[in-house]
């Protein structure tokens, strides 16, 4: 069954109410309860059409502000707040290394941006434990372990068990916003 600009359509036995969501690409999802008429869908949906449009156009908007990563000389990435640009060079001491400038070896170009995620994941990992462990002998309080995840709309979670969660994206951020 199709419903007019609808990307996905789920009736669910076990839901009692009606959704719509738009995700990050614009994409507009449907749940539904299995015995909801299908006319009261279409109606709730023309209801809601101005609000549905309003976030797809929001939402493609933002995707259009995220730049597309070339991995090339001289391009600029973030880190603490601040822009550094990527250099490569010939026979470096080591694939990539941080000198004021994201360094990586000529041999390894074609890797460069798995280069670049390992390096943030590691600086995210010794910046932001620090950063808890800062906190919770400030406070007093204790925490089970820090993860660095790959999350692209969450800085951060935890759980009941104090197992801390943080995506990597944090270190391109500015100190105050890692604190």
């Amino acid at each position: 069954m199709e419903l007019e600009g609808v990307d996905s359509f789920v009736r669910s036995p076990t839901r009692r109410t009606l959704s719509v969501a738009i995700d990050r690409n614009g994409n507009v999802s449907v749940r539904a309860p299995v015995h909801m008429p299908l006319d009261a869908i279409t109606r709730f949906l023309a209801e809601k059409r101005r609000w549905i449009e309003e976030k797809k156009a929001a939402a493609l908007g933002k995707q259009q502000l995220i730049p597309v990563r070339q991995f090339i000389d001289g391009e600029e990435f973030l880190f603490k707040g601040q822009p550094y640009p990527l250099r490569f060079e010939e026979k470096s001491v080591a694939p990539i290394r941080f000198e004021h400038a994201f360094v990586i070896d000529e041999r390894y170009r074609h890797k460069a941006k798995p280069l670049m995620l390992g390096w943030y994941e590691l600086k995210a990992e010794q910046v932001i434990a620090a950063r808890v462990k800062a906190y919770a002998d400030a406070f007093g309080i204790s925490y089970n372990r820090v993860r660095i995840v790959n999350t692209r709309s969450q800085w951060g979670s935890c759980t009941a068990d104090g197992n801390l969660s943080f995506c990597w994206r944090l270190v391109m951020s500015p100190t105050r916003v890692i604190g």
